[in-house]
């Protein structure tokens, strides 16, 4: 418990896409349903492209 609570304090901090998310959904409550939700059904390769998945509703843009 302490470790998941760990890691949402880190990615709070540090990542943007994920404070977006915080701001699109208001309450965190409803951003863990959706988060739950979207890691069953959505392939990704790694968390920054499931996060932008979930933010924007599309793919993040390639970086290469």
């Amino acid at each position: 418990m302490f470790l998941a609570f760990l890691v949402d304090q880190i990615q709070e901090i540090s990542c943007y896409t994920f404070k977006k998310l915080i701001e699109k959904y208001e309450q965190k409550s409803r951003l863990w349903k959706k988060l739950e939700s979207g890691f069953e059904f959505l392939e990704f390769s790694s968390w920054d492209q499931f996060y932008y998945r979930m933010c924007y509703n599309e793919m993040p843009p390639s970086s290469g």
